[in-house]
């Protein structure tokens, strides 16, 4: 990946991390609005169940005799459609203040100043439908799912006899997933405002050409490994971002690096034993994924729960290479000895929802014992407090002996690793950091991990 380390390229992406940091503050507003609508239908369910549950039930058949499943109805058409105007106009004020720190992100970046973005410029960015649709399609979209969802919810509710508090919970439930959704629409079309501004200023300053920069972290996709220093005639780059969670972005073409020294004879051998080691480790991860896959996506399901990242679950032979001689070197073991150590060749993320967290854990550990899987490693920092990750790792063994990496979060714990402490773990890392910078990066990770909730009794999980 040539240039990806060249100063112009670090400086760009950093700005744009600083800007993509920012959208989460403003995300606060949006949450407190999905709270009060949830509370609004909540509160009218509580009157019906006040005046016309039978043995702690609603019948949906008795309020339709007395005209009040009707009135159910309204209340939540109207519930979210004011929360359907309140989220468009959040997001809007949101993603114009993207375009806006962009601009001065890019700006310190390059050493230059911009004037300020005129509104119609704004507009333009903000109102394309880049994947077909724009932001207030795509938000009106979510809020119509959503109140159908919430309908269907409370009639199957009613159908099996749910009490106030287990239809409350169920109600609240539903539109605190909505709001997750709300916070994927904000920050993919944040990332396409960040990308889409810079393209606009770099037009400004005359550049002809773009490079495509794709994140270097050992979680590059396939898709955007592949397109890693592409160059396009600017105004016919693809729009980013490419997926969801795509941190890609483009540059000026940046400078070739100098070449690489050649490889030593004991170095060619080592790097060759290490491809070799890890295309026969990829191999056996091939042949056992789809068993454990099958099992691990059905259980956190069962739970309430979602995957993320479910398309990277086989890591790269490029990566395992890596990994094997990195191993090698460090521990004073042979490139065979790595490579029989790796246990996240197959690796799964999981997410559960916070209240539900402990008890959906502990349900998914107990089904996997039950179907023959073993828990080998186990390491809670959700339970922990000034720490800069927070999440349960764990391994896997099948009753046929192979090891794999199963992670459980929260949303707010995945998120927060995933957009926020990512890249400021890779430069924690970097040998070339200073101490004091360590330092400086060790403390805004944990002060930044201190915002995810605890849930409750997670301190009860242990090995």
């Amino acid at each position: 990946m040539a240039g990806k380390d060249g100063y112009m390229a670090a400086r760009i992406l950093q700005g744009q991390q600083s800007v993509f940091k920012g959208i989460e503050d403003r995300l606060k507003a949006q949450a407190a609005e999905y709270q009060k609508a949830s509370d609004s239908v909540v509160s009218e369910l509580a009157t019906l169940y006040a005046r016309f549950a039978k043995d702690g039930a609603l019948s949906s058949s008795d309020l339709a005799q007395v005209g009040r499943l009707t009135s159910l109805d309204a209340a939540l058409k109207e519930a979210t459609k004011e929360l359907g105007v309140a989220s468009e106009a959040a997001t809007r004020a949101t993603l114009a203040a993207v375009a806006a720190d962009t601009q001065v992100a890019l700006g310190k970046s390059l050493g230059v100043e911009f004037g300020g973005l005129a509104k119609d410029r704004i507009d333009k960015i903000l109102d394309y439908p880049w994947s077909g649709k724009n932001y207030s399609d795509r938000i009106w979209d979510n809020t119509d799912a959503l109140a159908q969802g919430v309908k269907e919810t409370m009639l199957r509710g009613m159908v099996t006899g749910d009490s106030f508090t287990e239809m409350a919970g169920k109600v609240a439930s539903k539109f605190d997933s909505g709001y997750r959704d709300a916070e994927r629409l904000v920050r993919t079309e944040g990332m396409f405002v960040i990308n889409q501004t810079q393209n606009d200023m770099y037009k400004e300053l005359g550049v002809e050409e773009l490079q495509f920069i794709a994140t270097d972290d050992g979680e590059t996709c396939d898709e955007c490994a592949d397109l890693d220093q592409t160059l396009y005639a600017i105004g016919d780059e693809e729009p980013l971002p490419i997926h969801p969670n795509c941190r890609c972005t483009y540059a000026p073409p940046l400078p070739v690096e100098e070449p690489v020294a050649e490889l030593t004879p004991e170095e060619v051998q080592a790097q060759e034993e290490a491809d070799a080691a890890a295309a026969e480790v990829r191999a056996i991860a091939e042949a056992q994924e789809p068993d454990i896959t099958r099992d691990v996506v059905g259980l956190f399901g069962s739970q309430g729960g979602e995957m993320e990242g479910l398309d990277y679950r086989l890591k790269e032979e490029g990566s395992l290479s890596d990994k094997i001689l990195r191993e090698a070197k460090d521990n004073g073991i042979s490139r065979t000895e790595a490579a029989s150590q790796v246990k996240d060749a197959v690796r799964y993320t999981g997410i559960l929802p916070e209240g539900d967290f402990t008890s959906g854990f502990e349900a998914i550990r107990a089904e996997m014992e039950a179907k023959g899987y073993s828990m080998s490693d186990f390491r809670n920092s959700l339970k922990d407090t000034d720490v800069p990750y927070r999440g349960i790792n764990t391994n896997f063994v099948t009753s046929g002996g192979y090891k794999f990496e199963m992670q459980f979060h929260t949303r707010d714990s995945f998120d927060i690793k995933e957009f926020f402490n990512h890249d400021m773990y890779k430069d924690f890392q970097n040998p070339a950091t200073p101490q004091s910078v360590q330092r400086a990066i060790l403390a805004e990770m944990k002060a930044t991990a201190n915002r995810i909730p605890t849930p409750r009794g997670v301190e009860r999980l242990v090995q």
